[in-house]
């Protein structure tokens, strides 16, 4: 074979693990040898096992070759290059770990495929190519002295980080740019909650604020926080207040603000915002009873198919107006059945009445004020109004965060860099939501049961005038069948 002319193959270029030159031509793999006058000199990279050698011209044409002393590879030859495939796909794509590495070799041959490493090391080096240009992982956030300039600003070069004071005893991290200061100074209505599965190890959640730009929910605020007590929350609302001043010249004034029922948030939003209106989530309120049945060695017995309508008509004392809550209640709880019983006593102490308490000296008990009273877990005007009774929103981005980042609990550079990216895409939906743009429809299943909700609820005045409110209740709770 040597001395047999020009090839009419292209030679196709690679590297080594290690970044070395690499070259495959005709089922081989060279390694760089030198340059010589009339190409580059390349040989086998079975070095002292095989002479092979060809000479490259710069058109990545073959001048020359010599023999090999063994076949050809075409299976370990696709395989490295299915390596460096991925290891550039790591470099640019937002994708997942397993999902650049599945995208490369979902159509290998199977002789590709016996060459190709381990499932496991192929994802390794994807993380090690992800992470190459990140700082040193810090190990608590105590460890952290600064943002690295990098996370300080978005991928357009705007303002990203708001605050981050190394000092402080309880740290909170706030990422916001200018424009979205200004949404949520222009928003009337906030939903908020707090995720911890998607918040890197040195931080207890990753805490958001969404608003509704032209019917679009969209997070303009995101909180790292390294506790979850009434002083961080505090700090997080009178610093967003502060710099929304400072930066935008803007007052923040939200009229309501959805939550979970985390006291510690609720406590701090009242006294940052005294005049908006708390409101619970829906689906926790539902999720909490369900814990508490489970509490109580009742979840059997809830699953048997009469309990579970009453379960779903009693979260559906939420639509019930305000000031006739407690009849309904009353109502709906002659109605059950005897084995229930001590889940409406929880409830009436805990979510509408309070608990009796015996004072010193005084032979009538007075109830002390519910946890949650009425007001935080009732929607039934927010219906009316057709806003949001749950932090689906918000809970909806955090799922999708999590996809994008692939991992619970990644390190914490690695989640700057991927929310960073998610910033980009987040003013994207901010546009096109300004421009005109419809939000993307729900469900046909959600929407028609959100269309029968709203329809039972506009008659609600027909169902308490006919004093047949039990019947309001089942309406509804036809409909949360399901959703708890």
């Amino acid at each position: 074979m040597a001395g047999r002319g020009p090839g009419t193959s292209k030679v196709r270029n690679t590297t080594t693990q290690r970044g070395a030159r690499k070259a495959i031509y005709e089922g081989f793999m060279y390694v760089f040898h030198r340059e010589k006058k009339d190409g580059t000199g390349w040989r086998c990279d079975q070095r002292g096992k095989c002479l092979g050698r060809m000479t490259v011209l710069p058109n990545d044409t073959v001048l020359d070759e010599k023999p090999h002393s063994h076949p050809p590879d075409w299976g370990s030859c696709t395989a490295q290059e299915t390596v460096q495939a991925i290891k550039r796909a790591a470099e640019t794509s937002r994708a997942t770990t397993v999902a650049v590495v599945q995208s490369k070799i979902a159509r290998v041959s199977d002789k590709t495929a016996m060459k190709l490493p381990k499932f496991r090391n192929l994802k390794k080096m994807v993380r090690r190519v992800k992470r190459r240009d990140l700082p040193p992982e810090p190990k608590e956030l105590m460890d952290l002295e600064e943002i690295p300039r990098q996370f300080r600003t978005t991928l357009k070069g705007d303002r990203w980080l708001l605050h981050f004071d190394p000092e402080e005893d309880q740290r909170v991290i706030i990422f916001t740019t200018d424009k979205h200061l200004r949404l949520l100074a222009r928003a009337t209505y906030w939903v908020m909650d707090g995720t911890f599965k998607v918040a890197p190890h040195i931080i207890c959640q990753v805490y958001a604020i969404h608003a509704a730009i032209n019917g679009k929910w969209v997070p303009l605020v995101v909180v790292l926080m390294e506790r979850k007590t009434r002083r961080a929350y505090d700090d997080v609302f009178e610093i967003l207040k502060t710099e929304t001043r400072r930066r935008v010249r803007r007052e923040l004034a939200p009229e309501k603000v959805s939550t979970d029922y985390e006291q510690s948030a609720i406590q701090a939003v009242r006294a940052a915002f005294p005049d908006a209106e708390v409101a619970g989530c829906l689906f926790h309120f539902g999720q909490a009873q369900w814990r508490r049945l489970q509490e109580a060695g009742l979840a059997v017995a809830y699953r048997e198919e009469q309990n579970e309508a009453m379960r779903t008509d009693f979260i559906a004392l939420a639509f019930v107006p305000l000031d006739d809550v407690e009849d309904a209640f009353d109502a709906l709880s002659e109605a059950a059945v005897l084995i229930l019983r001590p889940i409406f006593q929880h409830v009436e102490e805990t979510y509408l009445r309070g608990r009796l308490r015996a004072r010193r000296g005084a032979r009538v008990r007075r109830r002390g004020p519910p946890l949650f009273p009425p007001h935080l877990w009732n929607c039934y005007e927010r219906t009316v109004e057709g806003l949001p009774r749950t932090t689906n929103p918000c809970e909806a981005w955090h799922r999708r965060l999590l996809s994008l980042i692939g991992k619970h609990h990644p390190s914490f550079f690695v989640f700057l860099g991927q929310l960073r990216e998610e910033v980009g895409e987040i003013d994207i939906l901010i546009t096109r939501a300004e421009g005109g743009f419809s939000p993307s429809k729900r469900k046909t299943s959600l929407e028609q049961k959100e269309i029968r909700i709203q329809r039972i609820v506009d008659r609600y005045e027909e169902y308490k005038e006919d004093e047949d409110v039990l019947t309001y209740l089942r309406a509804i709770g036809h409909n949360l069948s399901g959703f708890f």
